[in-house]
Formats: C-alpha cells, sequence, structure tokens
C-alpha cells in the first residue's frame, strides 16, 4: 500500500498512524512544499509531477479547506481514490467548480458519522419509531483550548482565507443531521464574530434546516469555556440525547447507551477503514462525494 499526503498537520499525522498500525507493509509519501518540515524517516517527499509515477493506493488531502477544490481538480486526472478532510470547499464558486468535475472516487472526511454514539442512534430510531417534533444540536467549545501547545491565532481555524469559522469548521453537526434525518427541504444560516478572540472568522453561527414534518436547528461557536457537544431529537413518545462529551445516548427515562472512553479514536479507526473497504468494493455506501457536495450547499 502507497498512501500520499498533501499537507501533514496533525490529521494527517493521526490518519498515519491508524494506517500503519491497521495494516502492514505502507509507505508514505507526503508532496513536498515550502513550509513542509517533516522529521520522520519514513515519510519521503516528492514532487507533483511524481505522482503518477508511485503507483499510490490513494492520496490524503490533508491541507487547509481554502485548497481542496484547487487540489482535488488537478488530482481527479490521476483516477485515485482521495480521501479529503471536510469541508470539500469553502465557497459557493468552488462548488460550482466541484459539481462539474468528474465524480472519481472521492470520499470526504466526516469520522463522526462512524462514532459509536451515532452509530447507536441510527440503528435506534429506525427500530423504535416515534414522530419527531423538532431537532437541535450544540457544539461549542475554547478554540485556544483546542491545541494548547500552539498559538491559537496561528491556527487555519483562526483565519478566514484558509477556510476556518465555524461554519466550516464544526460542520460535523449539520453534516449528521443530514446522516440521520436525510437532507432538508430548506436551510438557513446565519453567523457572525462576536467574542474578544483575536481571529478573522466566524466565532458564531446558527443554522436551520426545515424538514416535511419538523425543524432542526444548531448552533455552533469557538469561545465557550465549557465544551458542550449535544443533539437533542424532541419525539412524540421521548426525547432522546446524545452527549458526545459524556459520552452517551439517552432517553426521557434511562442511558440507553454508554461509549468506551476511546469512542472518538475509534471513530477515525472506522472510517478510515470504511475508506479502505469501499475502494476495493468500488462504491461509497455513505458520504459519496455528491452527500459531501449536498451537506456543504445547506451550509454555504
Amino acid at each position: 500500500m502507497k498512501i500520499l499526503f498533501i499537507g501533514y498537520g496533525s490529521i494527517a499525522q493521526r490518519h498515519k498512524n491508524i494506517i500503519e498500525n491497521s495494516y502492514g507493509n505502507v509507505k508514505f509519501y507526503v508532496l513536498r512544499h515550502s513550509k513542509t518540515n517533516i522529521k520522520n524517516d519514513d515519510i519521503i517527499q516528492i514532487e507533483k509531477k511524481e505522482i503518477g509515477s508511485i503507483n499510490l493506493t490513494a492520496i490524503f488531502l490533508t491541507c487547509p479547506s481554502a485548497f481542496h477544490c484547487q487540489y482535488i481538480t488537478e488530482l481527479v486526472s490521476y483516477k485515485l481514490p482521495i480521501f479529503v478532510e471536510k469541508p470539500v470547499c469553502i465557497n459557493k464558486e468552488q462548488l460550482k467548480i466541484l459539481r462539474e468535475i468528474s465524480k472519481n472516487f472521492i470520499y470526504t472526511g466526516c469520522n463522526l458519522r462512524f462514532h459509536p454514539l451515532i452509530n447507536f442512534t441510527k440503528l435506534f430510531l429506525s427500530k423504535n419509531r416515534s414522530k419527531i417534533f423538532e431537532v437541535s444540536a450544540y457544539a461549542g467549545s475554547y478554540l485556544p483550548e483546542w491545541r494548547p501547545s500552539r498559538d491559537y491565532k496561528k491556527l487555519y481555524s483562526s483565519k478566514k482565507k484558509l477556510g476556518g469559522g465555524v461554519d466550516l469548521d464544526l460542520m460535523h453537526e449539520p453534516d449528521l443531521l443530514y446522516y440521520l434525518f436525510g437532507k432538508p427541504e430548506l436551510s438557513k444560516i446565519k453567523k457572525r464574530k462576536v467574542s474578544s478572540l483575536k481571529i478573522d472568522s466566524t466565532d458564531w453561527a446558527q443554522i436551520y434546516f426545515e424538514y416535511k414534518n419538523f425543524s432542526a436547528s444548531i448552533i455552533l461557536n469557538y469561545f465557550r469555556k465549557e465544551p458542550k457537544r449535544k443533539i437533542e431529537i424532541v419525539r412524540e413518545n421521548d426525547i432522546i440525547v446524545i452527549d458526545f462529551i459524556n459520552g452517551i445516548v439517552s432517553n426521557t427515562r434511562e442511558i440507553l447507551f454508554k461509549a468506551n472512553k476511546n469512542a472518538m479514536q475509534l471513530s477515525y479507526k472506522n472510517q478510515i477503514n470504511y475508506f479502505f473497504r469501499s475502494i476495493k468494493k468500488k462504491k461509497f455506501e455513505i458520504n459519496s462525494f455528491d452527500e459531501a457536495l449536498d451537506v456543504i450547499s445547506l451550509i454555504l
């Protein structure tokens, strides 16, 4: 197996560790860049002109979001499987470009679809049906604490031009609602910079999804010092709560499911395994490139 990373930050390193621990005999490559500083003997740096001659298994696009569209349009000609971190693009102009390209074999990384809490909830909702009245999702945390060893002002999340901002950076929540309930009939978004954080990207967003029989609201922010990440599903018979911080799914009466402490890490591993299984099957059963474009269009 031969894997090429384009961009080698924390998420690329996470993927590399999972791949090398799960699959034997893997060679890793990184596209050489002026800002690339890799101190790792088992990674080979290459030039763009070498991509077509290496017989790669897959390409992982893990650079800042602003460059995803550019690289995707350049890489599709190689007809190789591409794993692109969310979001696939950051504006409507890029979205239009991506809708017109050959879809090839492109997967967009949304690891929370593979989280044990979501796996349980999706199955539970299918087996225990009740009329849904409303859904609300909330994801708030304090950006400076995301990577304490680094200056938060230098993170791509802080920079609008690189694709930062909660509306794109924390798009797991709208993606999960799409995954659990399907594509809404209508979407609206409001976003602002309201905190004292020294960033130029959006730090607060409210997204509204309208379905045929219920509505859903999503609140995202970078400034909540006590993290909160929940999805509440208000139904005729009960209220289902997915609590990512405490790792539980509960209803009005009891805890329905409790995830292990390594559930988040497991979600990344499950996603990687799904990606490579899908390469063999030559088909993505969930989160196809068309789905990824649908989700980002709802946000943009």
